[in-house]
């Protein structure tokens, strides 16, 4: 008898409940056809991380190892010189694009198999190779840091931004829009080391409050601390200093939340804002705000 590897049989039963759930949607409706794609695409990104230790792009689950073009360039996992992948302990994509054609931890994709009339060849304005829901729209993945560029390597807060605290599929539903007929599947954890997702507003006036959220800030603020650095190209750490920096009052403090007010010293310009945990970690990289006068701001509000 022929015995697979539970690594076999888990990519086996991947495979064809994608093609399960092809076959149900004319007889289900969208909206539970649509939950039992995204489960089945999550346990895709899960079997690709348990070989390459990352999480990956919905468009890279059906690449293969081509030692022939593909019909499409997108699905060779090397496409571009490499594939853009996601640290789970930070929920960011990695600085450089990696080659995963061998080693110990290479791709053995395709993890997915996708119908050639559900994949998007433009991305729909969203990753070009990724899988359309069953509205014809892309299925858009999320990290708890915000919605995940593959394309660019890039984390933004578009559309539900970093509102979840987990990994995300999201389908837009049947009006394309985000809005409450919209289906969201959770996976995956939170990251385990210090990462800022974001820094609001991103505009404001001398003295203001803002607000950063991101993970492993610390449930207290003890000797951490928000560090503000005038934006410069100066030659180095004291010329930059002399332009400069120093530390925000905070105003509050959380694990996942910090609230702020920019220093009186800081004039109008761009400013490096890093996040320093009571152990001594920093993030990064920096966000950026700028400091402006108050019409200025308000003008900007409404751009």
């Amino acid at each position: 008898m022929f015995e697979m590897s539970w690594i076999g049989r888990f990519r086996w039963g991947a495979y064809c409940a994608g093609a399960f759930v092809l076959a149900w949607a004319p007889q289900r409706s969208f909206g539970q056809a649509t939950e039992l794609e995204m489960a089945n695409l999550i346990l895709a990104i899960e079997l690709a991380q348990l070989d390459t230790q990352y999480i990956h792009s919905i468009e890279n689950l059906n690449d293969f190892v081509s030692a022939s073009p593909p019909i499409h360039a997108f699905d060779d996992i090397h496409d571009g010189g490499g594939t853009w992948a996601i640290d789970p302990a930070t929920g960011r994509f990695l600085p450089n694009r990696i080659d995963l054609r061998s080693g110990f931890f290479a791709w053995q994709g395709p993890y997915a198999i996708f119908q050639q009339n559900r994949i998007s060849l433009d991305g729909g304005g969203y990753d070009p190779g990724t899988l359309l829901d069953l509205w014809g729209r892309p299925y858009y993945l999320f990290t708890p840091l915000g919605l995940a560029r593959p394309e660019t390597g890039q984390i933004s807060l578009e559309l539900y931004g970093d509102q979840f605290d987990r990994y995300a599929i999201v389908s837009l539903g049947p009006d394309g829009v985000k809005s409450a007929d919209d289906a969201i599947r959770l996976f995956g954890a939170p990251p385990t080391r210090l990462a800022v997702s974001s820094l609001l507003p991103r505009i404001a006036g001398k003295g203001a409050s803002a607000t950063i959220r991101g993970y492993r800030f610390g449930a207290n603020q003890g000797g951490g601390g928000v560090m503000v650095e005038k934006a410069t190209e100066k030659a180095n750490a004291a010329e930059a200093a002399d332009a400069g920096s120093g530390e925000a009052e905070v105003e509050a403090w959380s694990d996942r939340e910090i609230r702020f007010a920019m220093p009186d010293w800081a004039g109008n310009g761009l400013y490096w804002i890093r996040v320093r945990t009571a152990g001594g970690a920093v993030s990064d990289p920096p966000l950026q705000i700028e400091i402006a006068t108050a019409a200025r701001a308000r003008w900007m509000l409404y751009e």
